[in-house]
């Protein structure tokens, strides 16, 4: 809104101008960052919609690392966190969701799987009630849960989960049954927020990997009949 402020002979227009959202953006690293990576991050930088902090954060294993990153930045005065892996990177602006604002949002990832009884490459976000996704459809859905390698999160729902917020979970043998981000996503769910996966910003997802396994296994498995989506179809 504004107030034209008349003075004598001088005019001008006062501006009451709401401050910008501020957004922390963490890459997640192990001393190493994809080129890519790099270039969203300094693409980003231009965004002149908000207020932004860039960090790099090292810490193992990694629920510890993310449990650090939520530390600090509830100790600071940003809005909003988007978390990034050191080898994921975007196609798209990520922090085109933040007018959305919603409580979580994840970013489809391809994950690769080797050596277990699904397909190799799968995403890295559960839809709800186990429907198939279409993505032209649905480029914002509310999912189940989805997986941290990029993944935008409000204050409101760092302050209102339970801490630890991230951890890995164990049975009684001491077998992992669910990673540090599927952990938050069921008790952020638990404590009433929403997940949410943008399908309109997907991100890469760099592995160094068995040319060889990776096709004989990729043949096994019809993915239209799965509903995930293939590399070259984002």
């Amino acid at each position: 809104m504004f107030l034209d402020a008349t003075d004598g002979e001088r005019t001008c227009d006062i501006g009451i101008i709401e401050m910008a959202a501020k957004v922390w953006i963490t890459v997640l690293t192990d001393g190493t960052i994809r080129h890519e990576l790099t270039a969203a991050l300094i693409s980003m930088s231009h965004d002149g919609r908000y207020a932004l902090e860039f960090h790099f954060s090292f810490a193992r294993p990694i629920s510890s690392n993310r449990c650090l990153i939520t530390k600090r930045f509830l100790a600071s005065d940003a809005d909003w966190l988007l978390m990034i892996d050191n080898d994921v990177w975007p196609y798209a602006n990520l922090l085109d969701l933040v007018e959305a604002d919603k409580d979580v949002v994840v970013f489809p990832t391809p994950i690769l799987r080797l050596g277990v009884p699904e397909p190799p490459i799968i995403s890295n976000i559960t839809p709800l009630n186990g429907n198939i996704v279409d993505f032209d459809e649905a480029p914002l859905i509310e999912v189940l849960r989805g997986g941290g390698s990029a993944m935008l999160l409000s204050r409101r729902v760092l302050e209102g989960v339970e801490r630890p917020a991230f951890a890995y979970t164990f049975d009684e043998d001491g077998v992992a049954l669910d990673d540090e981000d599927m952990y938050f996503c069921a008790k952020a769910r638990a404590a009433g927020f929403e997940i949410w996966a943008a399908y309109s910003h997907p991100c890469g997802h760099f592995k160094e990997v068995d040319i060889v396994a990776v096709h004989s296994r990729v043949k096994q498995w019809d993915y239209s009949a799965e509903g995930l989506y293939a590399v070259e179809d984002i």
